[in-house]
């Protein structure tokens, strides 16, 4: 029985165009994803919403820094991941707040429609 081994190429045996140049990472993209990650936060307090607005400013930060060739950056991939979280979280929790809100004004009218206010 015949053993089967892969012909593997080790990485000297690429050309320098078939592997590319290196390409730094763009903090701000990188920052960017974290923020988009942590952006769920925003569902517990409304003050918390600046988390994926922050988001949304730093991937989009990122995404001119990545667009221009000349920088040498990479990280448009992770910025677009964190502007997408950002505005999904970011549009979630202040759609929660103003629904929150409109049920809390509905019940107020309800309840002061059916009780009487009490006179002293």
């Amino acid at each position: 029985m015949q053993q089967f081994e892969p012909k593997m190429k080790s990485a000297d045996s690429y050309s320098a165009d078939e592997l590319g140049q290196y390409r730094a990472m763009s903090s701000s993209a990188v920052l960017a994803l974290l923020l988009g990650l942590v952006s769920p936060i925003a569902f517990f307090a409304p003050v918390l919403t600046i988390v994926p607005l922050l988001a949304g400013g730093m991937a989009l930060i990122a995404l001119s820094k990545t667009g221009n060739p000349d920088n040498g950056l990479s990280g448009a991939r992770l910025a677009y991941v964190g502007l997408v979280l950002a505005i999904t979280f970011g549009v979630a929790s202040c759609t929660r707040i103003a629904v929150v809100n409109l049920l809390y004004s509905r019940h107020v009218d309800e309840v002061s429609a059916t009780q009487p206010l009490e006179e002293k």
